[in-house]
């Protein structure tokens, strides 16, 4: 299972991301939905947006961790107000798909350095489905 969790600098920033988070999880319950790992149960991306009252550095992913102990594997994708703050739902929408599918390929390579995958052309399969539907969706 894929999962996207949230920390949000400001009430703006919550209201310019959060909507993409939701979908996200929407799409990854809907696609992704077997078993694609040996002991891994969830991979989780962060988004950590920067706001008014907390700033997050630096941009892009960062902090990827493997916790065998809770059978995940995560990763923070930092986003500046510059990305959000000003720029059209479209834009943002993009600039958090490049962004998710980057923490994506960092999140699969440590899964490979695991030897946690058995089933790598699922995972792909569904998690591309899920990225297609979100960035063809409407804003």
């Amino acid at each position: 299972m894929i999962q996207i969790g949230g920390q949000y600098g400001d009430p703006e920033s919550s209201d310019a991301i959060w909507p993409f988070q939701r979908r996200l999880n929407v799409l990854f319950e809907k696609y992704p939905a077997r078993r694609y790992f040996r002991a891994v149960e969830k991979l989780s991306v962060v988004f950590r947006v920067s706001g008014s009252i907390w700033k997050f550095e630096p941009e892009g992913p960062d902090r990827l961790r493997y916790q065998k102990r809770h059978h995940m594997i995560t990763i923070d994708l930092v986003i500046p107000e510059s990305r959000w703050r000003g720029v059209a739902s479209a834009d943002v929408r993009s600039y958090v798909a490049q962004g998710v599918r980057r923490c994506f390929d960092l999140l699969l390579a440590r899964a490979k350095k695991e030897k946690e995958i058995i089933d790598e052309a699922g995972l792909l399969a569904g998690f591309q489905k899920a990225m297609t539907e979100f960035e063809n969706a409407q804003s």
